[in-house]
């Protein structure tokens, strides 16, 4: 990995403490508050998964590649069964062939980032949850331990909280007491962490200053964030130019298929997702393109459902049916194309 992407190093600092039974943060890692990234402490969630691997095979193994490829690929696969549970096999096969390139579209592989393991947990809370059915205890249950591991990888797996609030908010009332179990569990999780913990929880002190200067920051948000929608878009061309001109025309699905899923998805918990997520995003600290995984699966869904809107009402009445086969024909192409390059 590049020098300036030490992330996956402290992570697997912790997770080795953890297998040589030492202080979780003695890693010799010196900190400074005037640096903003590189906490003091990263979110235990990720080293306690990789401690076992640490322990057998050390930490500089290439068994941790293999295991974010096959989070990675997880990954895919959860999102695209979400969409196939709501009876969108067409979307279903499109984000789970996808996604994953577009994770490696920026090196997702490349070394032990705890983001692919986030994503898969996020989209595991989505699947289990976003459902017309009535709510158990156990899938309450389910949700509560879901979403404490999605903040114990990363802290930006808060908005988790928030999202089940509005979802909860706009379930039917019966259903919506359960719904509201795991938020007020986490709203314990997260004072208790407050009361005896905020030292170590990353970024907490700089996320007043983040929301003063959002209104500031749209050029940052728009230059760092552009780059998820290319990812999600994926670089099927060899040539720069090429790419930008078919970016620039994927943005008219895009913004079709974002209207329709804002209008049609309200009452779900992906919408109310998104919402929150997108918010944090606005206000966070820190930024890269990679903090926008989470919504990969959601922004080819889009796209997909844009590109069938728009073909429904430009083809005949004869071709009509053949739209969802013309569309998934295409992103198959496109994935195929987006693979070859990937690999030069």
């Amino acid at each position: 990995p590049s020098a300036t992407d030490g992330d996956y190093a402290h992570y697997l600092l912790h997770a080795q403490a953890i297998a040589e039974g030492r202080s979780y943060s003695d890693i010799g890692f010196i900190h400074s508050d005037l640096n903003l990234v590189g906490p003091a402490n990263q979110p235990p969630g990720w080293p306690l998964v990789l401690a076992p691997f640490v322990a057998v095979f050390g930490v500089h193994s290439g068994v941790f590649q293999l295991l974010v490829t096959v989070l990675v690929g997880a990954f895919g696969v959860t999102a695209g069964m979400y969409f196939l549970r709501r009876r969108e096999p067409l979307v279903a096969m499109a984000v789970a062939a996808v996604v994953p390139l577009t994770l490696e579209t920026q090196y997702a592989t490349g070394s032990a980032l705890s983001d692919p393991l986030f994503c898969l947990l996020v989209w595991l809370v989505l699947v289990v949850a976003d459902t017309e059915d009535r709510w158990s205890w156990r899938r309450a249950l389910a949700i509560t331990l879901l979403s404490a591991a999605i903040i114990a990888v990363r802290v930006a797996g808060i908005a988790v909280v928030p999202a089940l609030m509005l979802y909860a908010w706009l379930r039917p009332r019966p259903d919506r007491w359960r719904a509201l179990v795991p938020v007020l569990a986490l709203l314990l999780l997260s004072l208790l962490i407050m009361v005896f913990a905020a030292e170590h929880v990353p970024f907490l002190g700089k996320v007043g200053n983040s929301i003063d200067n959002v209104g500031l920051g749209w050029n940052g948000l728009v230059s760092t964030y552009r780059h998820a929608y290319f990812a999600s878009t994926l670089y099927p061309f060899g040539g720069g130019r090429a790419n930008d001109i078919y970016h620039l025309a994927m943005a008219v699905p895009f913004m079709v298929g974002a209207a329709l899923f804002a209008r049609r998805r309200v009452r779900t918990l992906l919408w109310s997702f998104a919402v929150a997520y997108a918010a944090l995003l606005m206000v966070a600290p820190v930024r890269d393109a990679r903090y926008a995984w989470p919504l990969a699966p959601l922004a080819v869904a889009v796209i997909v459902g844009g590109l069938v809107w728009i073909g429904e009402r430009v083809a005949r009445d004869t071709f009509r049916s053949m739209v969802p086969r013309l569309v998934l024909g295409l992103v198959g192409f496109l994935a195929l194309s987006a693979t070859v390059q990937l690999s030069r």
